[in-house]
């Protein structure tokens, strides 16, 4: 099954958000090639972290979905 995720299921987790543990769940359950993300979700995660002086967690979650996909 193929899941486009939400701009909120990232941020749950890199922001350690109430729902984080529910929302890891979710993306440790789904086959690395199956879940997708708009070009928009991106941008506003990088949007948010960067405001809030995270670029090390944005660079680093570049490597662990886009990158590493690469």
């Amino acid at each position: 099954m193929k899941l486009l995720l939400d701009t909120n299921v990232f941020l749950e987790i890199l922001l350690d958000q109430a729902s984080s543990a529910e929302a890891q769940r979710l993306v440790a359950a789904v086959d690395r090639n199956e879940f997708w993300m708009s070009d928009y979700t991106l941008h506003s995660i990088g949007l948010l972290l960067l405001r809030r002086g995270l670029s090390e967690a944005f660079r680093q979650f570049l490597a662990d979905t886009v990158l590493a996909r690469l």
